[in-house]
């Protein structure tokens, strides 16, 4: 390792974070299906991108909102979680 690297630990992974990652793996969703709290803590670790896709819902159907997608860091989050338990 350089001398400028910083290791950083780990976060934990809350049971919300976890679950919401768990369906997320499954594929996009929709940002409003997690709660503001989930949506912050994954966007602040890196877990997840949001990205404009077509709303699925009936009232705006086609309207581009925002989705949530895991990434690989999300993924390896997940998979290094579920290995500690």
């Amino acid at each position: 390792m350089s001398g400028n690297q910083v290791t950083r630990p780990k976060p934990k992974l809350s049971p919300s974070v976890r679950e919401a990652l768990t369906i997320l793996a499954g594929g996009p969703r929709p940002r409003n299906t997690f709660n503001p709290g989930v949506n912050r803590s994954m966007e602040g670790q890196g877990l997840v991108n949001t990205v404009g896709m077509p709303s699925p819902y009936a009232n705006s159907k086609g309207k581009l909102i925002e989705h949530q997608v895991i990434n690989q860091n999300g993924l390896d989050a997940l998979h290094n979680r579920t290995n500690d338990e």
